[in-house]
């Protein structure tokens, strides 16, 4: 019995249910789940210590466990699988690396070690995970094998999975493993991880408020990414007129935009627009039907992708007319959500004093249409979300001219730039930086004197969009590769960066030509005198007045 005092007051005597029919553990010594050993006593103390106290039974506990086969029924070898939980809402996972969080605990090791000698002695260990209150929640379970260089000693230890079985609420709901075949074994020749070895499965459950629960298998992470861009109802629209947004999505590392076209189609990466392009006519009395428009862009698989949404104003005449003065304040928001669950809602700025359009009829350049939205995913689909409002934005093009006759070749160069303060340098090997710098493309010139060859000429953009109150550090490099010395005079045609700021193009920067230095010497190494690098510093005030130097 669980005893709370208070100053030596006793404020009652708590136990768990009692369980008259119900044994601590099943016939094969195992934990029986349906036994009901839990009770929450919650005490609540005003400033004068005098407290309440509340007990509370859970009504929807689950409990998850890996077990193997006994060593007398098992293969010989190793094998280790695990178990990590994550609860919707929730930051903290519950694994062997989090045993225990607010919610769940996480005991033990799962595992065989069933050694033919009998000189060591066999290991077998179960793993358990406990929530105590599931009740109204929803949870993932990824059940996962680890492995281990003590596989590599066996020929048939991949075949020995554990069994997963949940329990919820005491009720058996099954046991799961993850599939295995006598052909695909855990390593391939070279003792490297084989990447076909079927290695996990995802259960995800869902629990009513009565614990009603849903239990759903599935063999993969899904990692599905939308933005619907939707205007108000009628009802709900402060102003008249007529308003326009639209999204546009990049993968970085792919060309193809995910956007609004003629003929709409999934793209290579898996992108697919709805064809529609969002907007909203509110007009008064007399002069048109209301309408409203939704558009929407989904992306199939985000698993380790980096993506930009890009919401921006379409403009167009219909905003112009003069009997509808307050169109230019409205928006359309952007709705982004990842497996369902809703992540942010994003719009541009504001614009209540800024008119979409002039009074000429020309675009207003002052107009803030724009609102970038950056999403980073991982191989779980732990996603970074970050919006980035286009104000003092930064483009940096690296490219090449084409070669003059007589000369060919090939060159290559690649720009990276920090921003002082940040740790994370923004270049090829890092596309997407928390502080919103994306970089896309890889520059170079390949050209061949011969034309039966396919000649290429490719960029490298560098993308800022809010450079105010910032310094920024770009670097162009020359990429040394072993084309470099197929070709004569090519080391004479360096990239040329390409600074622009909020459309203005503020100057050119390139490495020396070296005239008289070839990228390699006559054996074939790196020339040290060859002059490869040009720095370039761009410094701005909170008013995106930039010095560069």
């Amino acid at each position: 019995a669980l005893t709370i005092k208070t100053n030596d007051t006793v404020l009652g005597v708590y136990r768990h249910p009692e369980n008259a029919n119900t044994d601590t553990h099943n016939q094969d010594k195992s934990v029986n789940a349906a036994y009901k050993g839990i009770i929450y006593v919650n005490v609540d103390c005003n400033e004068q210590c005098q407290c309440s106290v509340q007990s509370v039974v859970p009504t929807c506990p689950i409990r998850a466990e890996i077990k193997f086969p006994s060593i007398e029924d098992a293969e010989y070898g190793y094998h280790n699988d695990f178990i990590t939980v994550k609860k919707d809402g929730e930051d903290d996972n519950c694994s062997p690396y989090s045993t225990s969080t607010t919610w769940c605990t996480h005991e033990g090791d799962a595992q065989i070690y069933n050694l033919e000698s009998d000189q060591y002695d066999d290991i077998l260990e179960s793993e358990v995970v406990v929530i105590p209150e599931a009740a109204g929640e929803k949870f993932e379970f990824k059940i996962e094998h680890y492995f281990s260089s003590k596989e590599l000693y066996y020929s048939r230890d991949h075949i020995m999975p554990g069994e997963f079985t949940l329990w919820i609420n005491g009720q058996d709901k099954g046991t799961y493993s993850h599939e295995v075949s006598q052909l695909n074994d855990t390593h391939i020749a070279d003792n490297t991880i084989n990447p076909d070895y079927d290695s996990q499965i995802f259960l995800d459950v869902e629990c009513d408020d009565l614990c009603v629960c849903t239990v759903a298998k599935r063999d993969k992470v899904t990692c599905e990414i939308k933005a619907r861009v939707q205007f108000s109802k009628k009802k709900f629209l402060p102003y008249y007129g007529h308003h326009s947004d639209s999204v546009s999505v990049e993968k970085l590392g792919e060309d193809v935009k995910c956007e609004w076209g003629e003929k709409t189609r999934e793209t290579n990466w898996g992108c697919l627009h709805n064809g529609k392009v969002a907007q909203v006519s509110n007009w008064k009395e007399g002069d048109g039907e209301f309408s409203r428009v939704g558009e929407s862009a989904k992306i199939r698989d985000g698993i380790n992708g980096n993506f930009r949404f890009s919401l921006q104003h379409n403009f167009n005449n219909e905003e112009q007319r003069a009997e509808y003065p307050d169109d230019n304040k409205m928006f359309g928001n952007m709705t982004i959500s990842i497996n369902d669950k809703e992540m942010g809602i994003f719009r541009h700025p504001k614009n209540k004093l800024r008119d979409t359009h002039l009074e000429d009829g020309t675009i207003n350049p002052d107009y803030k249409g724009e609102m970038y939205v950056d999403v980073k995913c991982d191989s779980e689909c732990n996603c970074d979300i970050k919006n980035h409002e286009p104000k003092c934005e930064i483009i940096a093009e690296l490219s090449f001219n084409d070669f003059e006759e007589p000369n060919y070749g090939y060159h290559a160069d690649y720009v990276t730039v920090s921003k002082d303060g940040k740790a994370e340098r923004c270049g090829w090997d890092n596309p997407m930086t928390s502080w919103g710098c994306i970089h896309k493309g890889d520059a170079y010139i390949l050209d061949y004197a011969d034309d039966k060859y396919a000649d290429y000429n490719e960029k490298a953009i560098i993308n800022i969009p809010d450079a105010t109150n910032g310094r920024f550090n770009f670097d162009v490099m020359h990429y040394y590769t072993y084309y470099d010395k197929e070709f004569d005079g090519d080391h004479k045609n360096p990239g040329k960066l390409s600074i622009t700021i909020n459309g203005e193009e503020k100057g050119i920067f390139s490495h020396p030509k070296n005239e008289d230095q070839e990228t390699h010497n006559s054996d074939g190494t790196i020339n040290e005198n060859y002059e490869g690098t040009v720095s370039v510093t761009v410094d701005c005030t909170d008013k995106c007045e930039c010095v560069i130097a």
